[in-house]
């Protein structure tokens, strides 16, 4: 923390340099922010500068049930809540089957494109595409951007998702949702 303070207060000081009126106000507003900051943070002034005696007002919350719980877990309880059934590893052909044209380039230096995660199914046919990613560069394959770029032209719903990242079951319920018209 004290580093980028230490960035912000030489940037306002070039600032107030740069003006060149002599005037310190910039850098005297600068200051109060970085006050109000670590009173806020800490509880107390920041005057203090030993950062042992700084206690943090808040801590961070316990790792939930919530976290620990898999992306496939997560889906699997937000769709039979929704009604609707799931499947899943489908095959990019499915699609193109759909299209009557290939949709996806096909060159020797191109990756293939990954197969869709899952299929959200109601009354027997797919009504949404999920994908998900272990990182971006599969994401980032030119095939696969290009099925996502075919899909949201011609009507097909489809989302993307990252295994990384926290995907709260509220998240990921209200994206759902949104794309179905729920």
């Amino acid at each position: 923390m004290g580093f980028f303070d230490n960035i912000l207060k030489t940037a306002a000081k070039s600032i107030d340099n740069a003006i060149g009126n002599g005037s310190h106000d910039f850098s005297d507003l600068a200051n109060k922010a970085f006050q109000a900051k670590e009173e806020a943070i800490y509880g107390t002034p920041s005057g203090n500068t030993d950062q042992s005696a700084h206690t943090p007002i808040q801590t961070a919350p316990a790792a939930s049930h919530e976290t620990k719980k898999s992306f496939n877990d997560k889906l699997n309880d937000i769709i039979s809540g929704l009604g609707y059934s799931i499947e899943t590893n489908i095959s990019p052909s499915v699609i193109e089957n759909y299209a009557g044209k290939e949709i996806y380039a096909r060159r020797r230096n191109y990756a293939a494109p990954d197969n869709i995660s899952y299929g959200i199914v109601s009354n027997g046919s797919t009504v949404l595409y999920i994908r998900l990613w272990k990182d971006y560069k599969k994401y980032d394959h030119i095939a696969n951007r290009q099925i996502k770029v075919y899909c949201d032209m011609n009507g097909i719903k489809m989302l993307d998702f990252f295994d990384y990242l926290p995907n709260e079951t509220g998240y990921m319920t209200d994206r759902i949702k949104k794309e179905l018209g729920i």
